[in-house]
């Protein structure tokens, strides 16, 4: 099953799609918006997964206020972390070390996990 197979199947994605982002093959899904409070515009995850084994996977939220909410984890050469985690909320630098699954599968269910735990308990739900 490729993933965008695996997503195409997940309940909480309403659409995935395949495209030029940046000059790279990415692959978007968009979360279905019955998820998120009001003030979430839409939330996606960018996936660029390599042959190499290296991957890209990006989680973000944009806010009705122009803030949002963001975070990333990667495999590929980044300032001698080839592991890494930018933590939210803006995805910022530098990135911390971290170890993650090798397999595609493993590691979508890995950043569901965590990004489904982020929606139950969203930060706008605090200030409702």
């Amino acid at each position: 099953m490729s993933i965008k197979q695996r997503l195409d199947t997940a309940a909480y994605i309403g659409t995935t799609t395949i495209s030029l982002k940046h000059g790279k093959p990415t692959l978007t899904a968009t979360f279905i918006q019955d998820y998120f409070p009001p003030d979430v515009e839409d939330a996606y995850y960018d996936i660029r997964w390599y042959t190499s084994g290296d991957f890209e996977l990006h989680y973000q939220e944009n806010w009705s206020d122009e803030r949002g909410w963001k975070r990333r984890w990667d495999k590929h050469p980044r300032d001698g972390k080839r592991t890494h985690y930018h933590r939210p909320p803006d995805a910022g630098h530098p990135p911390e070390p971290a170890e993650f699954p090798d397999n595609y599968y493993e590691m979508l269910r890995y950043i569901d996990e965590q990004t489904l735990a982020h929606i139950k308990e969203h930060p706008l739900l605090e200030m409702d």
